[in-house]
């Protein structure tokens, strides 16, 4: 019995390696941080990567009686906080299941520490320009537009 343990723990041991040595093996010099087309779909490390920075924080609003741009000042993102016109706020990443426009996707969520309250997923970047949903619960569209990276 003692040796099944030992042979499942040994098993576990192994994936847990394997995953963080993928993660470790991924060559950021090749990634092009300005245009990912599928940034949900990519490994935790290369979203945290592309999402640090200097943004500035749109959200666009549309109904019935027309649109709204808001312009929400600067976001700056670094890998454990989110800082906006209202605070710092200590951020932990999740991988959580998502509802996107082409689907339900699971992806790495920030969320809020402690908590652990989703706060955005990031969708996509294209020409230093990154597409967030979900964020704080709202459904409105949300485009953060780089302003420097870190």
């Amino acid at each position: 019995m003692n040796k099944i343990y030992v042979l499942l723990f040994s098993v576990l041991l192994g994936v847990i390696s394997c995953q963080s040595n993928m993660d470790e093996d991924i060559d950021m010099s090749l990634i092009d941080f300005s245009n990912i087309e599928n940034l949900y779909a990519q490994p935790l490390p290369v979203i945290q990567k592309a999402v640090q920075g200097k943004w500035k924080w749109m959200t666009y609003i549309s109904g019935f009686n027309g649109s709204v741009i808001m312009d929400n000042g600067v976001v700056e993102i670094s890998k454990n906080e989110f800082k906006t016109y209202k605070g710092v706020q200590r951020i932990v990443w999740q991988e959580r299941e998502v509802e996107l426009y082409m689907g339900i996707v699971t992806t790495h969520v920030m969320c809020e520490n402690p908590g652990n309250v989703p706060i955005c997923c990031f969708e996509h970047i294209k020409n230093d320009t990154m597409r967030v949903s979900r964020f704080q619960f709202h459904f409105d569209y949300h485009e953060f537009i780089r302003i420097k990276n870190n």
